[in-house]
């Protein structure tokens, strides 16, 4: 886990490479990645999922949130759904609330994981919540899902 001393540093596929390439701030990511949102006319669901995705390591739960709520305007279908709803619990177990992070792993679960590392994911974070939760035989069941 990162502190918040640390400093974060961030690449994208779409940045440079080579010589030319850097890490950049997380706030250059950000300022980056909602520039390219616009250029999109605020339909680019994959650049969100980078916003979210920044926004969970750098642990900024609120615009985790708004980042998640829009995203899910712009999907559809179970797997997009479940898929967002494995992004959820992992901002409420970010902010400590363990039993909502796993009622959103479940129901993620539930609508079937569209990718196999993503199913791993939601079973693992799944195990991991009912750990914390002082329920350990339920926990192995996921724990060895995942």
């Amino acid at each position: 886990m990162t502190s918040k001393d640390e400093k974060f540093s961030f690449q994208h596929e779409k940045f440079p490479v080579g010589d030319a390439m850097r890490a950049v701030t997380a706030e250059e990511a950000e300022a980056w990645l909602l520039e390219q949102f616009d250029k999109s006319g605020g339909k680019d669901a994959g650049v969100l999922e980078e916003l979210l995705l920044l926004y969970l390591r750098t642990r900024e739960t609120d615009k985790s949130i708004a980042i998640a709520d829009q995203l899910g305007k712009l999907m559809d279908g179970d797997g997009e759904h479940s898929y967002l709803l494995f992004r959820y619990g992992q901002i409420a177990e970010q902010t400590g609330d363990y039993a909502a992070a796993e009622n959103l792993y479940r129901n993620s679960l539930l609508l079937k994981p569209p990718a196999a590392d993503t199913a791993y994911w939601v079973n693992n974070n799944l195990g991991f919540c009912l750990n914390t939760l002082g329920r350990f035989g339920e926990a192995e069941e996921y724990l060895k899902a995942g």
